[in-house]
């Protein structure tokens, strides 16, 4: 597909009632990073919805659902659909992205906006997709990102929110010795 190049990646894919959603990043060449969708019924054939969105060669014939260059944000977009109970309805998807990371929610996994126009999160190299998550076991959203230890070594890091836009520092994870 035109939008798509070798370059496609950062995969987010979820059950969502009786579908499965993808959410990628595109990479048209010579062109900045955009985030598109497809759907599935069964999370083997998958569809790119003609959504209407954002402009793409002259037509809004696509399935992008974020571009936004900005805040950088076109960048490690990792989107859950939130089950917290009482989440707002306009806030029923979620998604972290960027680096330094932004927080970003959508009514339907398809219209998204910032939640803030400032970071959420900076301080550390995000150069991967950074998974976030409604933690209802522990009662708290849960990120997981890359983390450098001392010298150059990369590791997994947790942090925690209680409202998606104020995370605690970031932990290393334990591994044992």
């Amino acid at each position: 597909h035109p939008l798509e190049s070798p370059k496609a990646a950062y995969f987010s894919v979820f059950q969502d009632g009786e579908a499965c959603r993808m959410f990628y990043r595109a990479s048209p060449r010579d062109m900045p990073d955009m985030i598109c969708t497809m759907t599935s019924a069964d999370g083997k054939s998958w569809k790119r919805p003609e959504l209407g969105l954002f402009d793409f060669q002259g037509s809004k014939n696509n399935n992008i659902v974020w571009n936004d260059q900005r805040a950088r944000t076109d960048h490690m977009f990792a989107p859950f659909k939130d089950t917290r109970p009482g989440v707002p309805d306009d806030e029923r998807y979620k998604a972290l992205a960027g680096s330094p990371i932004h927080a970003l929610a959508s009514p339907d996994g398809i219209r998204w906006r910032l939640l803030s126009e400032k970071p959420v999160l900076t301080g550390a190299n995000f150069d991967s997709l950074n998974l976030a998550f409604w933690d209802a076991e522990r009662g708290h959203y849960r990120l997981y990102c890359r983390h450098r230890l001392e010298g150059d070594i990369r590791f997994i890091a947790t942090a925690t929110s209680k409202d998606f836009l104020h995370w605690s520092e970031r932990v290393p994870i334990d591994t044992g010795d």
